[in-house]
């Protein structure tokens, strides 16, 4: 078996006379058909190549739909892409199509020039091609506040989102996900934010022409569950107590007595509800949110100017190097004169002045799911001891999260 072929089938991007072959597949597969049409017809950045497929007999069998988004690691957008609505045919299982489609789908994205891929799925599938499964799933429980006295400023006015509030909700959700690795970017369209059912899940805090906040409401599909809050963002963190007051107006409203916030630990919303009402902090591995560097030195060379300033900041002494050997590749960050540069090549049997970092391990620090102070805790690690100080100063640690947007709720 290689990337493209295997057994009679071919891995290929789709042609444009196969959207509905490839929308009914995608049906047979147990897959959302509606969300297909939403990020085949609607976005504008969508090219048939971008759905990969594998042709048995002419026709296909397997599928995998590839979307283009930055991505948000250390602080800054990179070009990434998001893997979503993976499936075979229920007739054609078994046969190792899915190796073959993944398979071909990593080459395809890393010929690409994409520097990080997302995915959703099976630990297991995934991990063959790199993925490492670090996306985790937070979760924040607390009990609905009384009602109190936070109330929203005069003259303001909570009301269902608008295509025309969607510039400044896009402004808001970026300027809250800042800090949070693996947050897709957001077109400011309004397809992305009012498409399906996202629209209506959503409320803005309007105060006159502005929009001072947002809240997206989780799935209340389970009877019994607690209400969800999938994302908050406000134009100031005075204003989050507002925004929590009318939140627990609406558990009230939905009969739950149990409010669950998906967002990270770091959130501001969160460390609001953590700080006033000793909300209950869990963590479930990232199973099912994984994360592949198709290209390690691209992303790093993106990272240069984070590191540059980190090292400025901390007052790294010039003549500081950090030597990374990961499997047969070597990443070199060397810092004069207020500078990182970026040095590649092949791995050595240095004795002495490199750290060793398996494949995991690094895109781990990368993301930021491990400290660059904590990464010898991994296995496959060996840290060289003159490189502590630059890793904690170069990858500190944050909580890289699963944030997909709300037209997957379509």
């Amino acid at each position: 078996m290689n990337a493209r072929t295997a057994a009679g089938a071919t891995a290929r991007g789709a042609r444009a006379d196969e959207w509905q072959a490839c929308r009914d597949l995608c049906e047979r597969a147990g897959q959302n058909p509606s969300l297909y049409d939403t990020l085949t017809r609607t976005d504008p950045e969508h090219v048939p190549d971008y759905v990969r497929v594998v042709d048995a007999g002419g026709r296909p069998v397997s599928l995998a739909l590839t979307i283009p988004r930055r991505v948000i690691v250390a602080g800054i957008p990179v070009e990434g892409a998001v893997i979503a609505l993976v499936g075979t045919d229920p007739a054609h299982c078994g046969r190792g199509y899915a190796h073959l489609l993944l398979e071909d789908t990593a080459a395809f994205l890393r010929a690409r020039g994409f520097r990080i891929v997302l995915a959703r799925g099976p630990d297991g599938l995934l991990g063959r091609f790199g993925f490492v499964p670090c996306l985790d799933d937070y979760r924040l429980e607390f009990r609905r506040p009384p009602p109190g006295a936070d109330r929203p400023p005069g003259g303001s006015r909570w009301r269902p989102l608008e295509p025309g509030d969607v510039p400044s909700v896009a402004r808001l959700f970026a300027s809250a996900s800042a800090r949070t690795p693996c947050t897709v970017v957001r077109p400011a369209q309004p397809w992305v934010w009012c498409s399906g059912k996202a629209g209506s899940g959503i409320e803005v805090l309007e105060a006159g022409d502005a929009i001072l906040a947002y809240v997206r409401y989780g799935d209340e599909s389970e009877r019994g569950a607690a209400f969800g809050v999938a994302e908050v963002g406000a134009t100031a963190t005075g204003l989050l107590p507002a925004v929590l007051a009318r939140v627990a107006e609406k558990a009230a409203e939905a009969g739950r007595e149990l409010i669950r916030f998906s967002g990270p630990p770091d959130h501001p919303f969160a460390r609001l509800v953590e700080l006033r009402l000793s909300a209950t902090v869990g963590v479930r591995p990232g199973v099912a949110g994984q994360v592949l560097l198709a290209n390690r030195g691209l992303l790093m060379a993106d990272l240069v100017p984070v590191f540059s300033t980190a090292a400025a900041r901390r007052g790294l002494p010039g003549g500081t190097r950090l030597v990374l050997d990961i499997g047969p590749k070597r990443i070199e960050l060397a810092y004069s004169a207020g500078v990182v540069r970026l040095l590649g090549g092949r791995a050595g049997a240095d004795p002495t002045g490199v750290t060793r970092l398996s494949a995991e391990a690094f895109t781990r620090l990368a993301v930021g799911s491990v400290a660059g102070g904590e990464v010898d805790l991994l296995p496959g690690t060996t840290v060289d001891p003159d490189h502590r100080e630059v890793l904690e100063v170069f990858f500190p640690r944050a909580f890289p999260h699963w944030s997909p947007a709300p037209y997957w709720s379509a």
